[in-house]
């Protein structure tokens, strides 16, 4: 959405890499077993994703 609309900015830039990081976290947190830090590394991602596309639609 935001590449095709052309509507990136710093914060949409910062919410991707935030994504990034929670996901490939993610994988080591799953593998693991870190139970109670997988649910907050995937809360991270989902936020970063509901932040970028907030931000998107704002700017």
């Amino acid at each position: 959405m935001v590449s095709l609309e052309d509507r990136s900015n710093v914060l949409t830039v910062f919410s991707a890499w935030l994504y990034l990081a929670a996901r490939i976290l993610y994988v080591p947190a799953y593998a693991f077993g870190w139970s109670p830090w997988r649910s907050v590394i995937w809360a991270v991602g989902f936020l970063a994703t509901m932040a970028m596309i907030i931000f998107a639609l704002l700017t």
